[in-house]
C-alpha cells in the first residue's frame, strides 16, 4: 500500500459464521477468507482504517439472529480494538451514499468494500 493510500478504508461486509450454516448451498468462494485475512493484514500493518459491517438478522430462524454463533465474525474478520463494527438488519449491503459518510466522517477518501 502506497502512503498516499493508507487514508482508503477497508469495509468488510457480513464476513460471518451464518454463511457456514448448509441452508446456503454449495459456495461458489471458497478462498473468500483468505483473501480477506491478507487484505486486512495489508491495512493493519499500515494503520489504514478498517471497518466492519454485520448483519443481524431479525427473522426467529435467521443464520445471523444477535446472540447465535452465525452472527459472530469469522476467526479470519474478527474486530480489533479501535475498528468501527456497523449492525445492519437487510440483507442490501451498505449503500454507496452510506459508505461514503461512514468513510468521511472517519477522515477516509477512499474505500474498498469487500462483501
Amino acid at each position: 500500500m502506497k502512503p498516499q493510500d493508507r487514508n482508503a478504508a477497508l469495509i468488510v461486509v457480513d464476513m460471518q459464521k451464518g454463511f457456514d450454516d448448509p441452508t446456503w448451498g454449495t459456495r461458489n468462494n471458497p478462498k473468500a477468507e483468505l483473501c480477506v485475512a491478507m487484505l486486512l493484514q495489508v491495512w493493519r500493518d499500515v494503520s489504514a482504517p478498517v471497518i466492519h459491517v454485520h448483519h443481524y438478522s431479525t427473522s426467529p430462524t435467521g443464520c445471523f439472529r444477535p446472540g447465535t454463533p452465525g452472527s459472530e465474525p469469522k476467526t479470519q474478520a474478527v474486530p480489533l480494538a479501535g475498528e468501527a463494527v456497523y449492525r445492519k438488519e437487510s440483507i442490501v449491503r451498505s449503500s454507496a451514499p452510506r459508505s461514503r459518510r461512514i468513510c468521511e466522517s472517519g477522515g477516509s477518501e477512499a474505500w474498498l468494500s469487500l462483501a
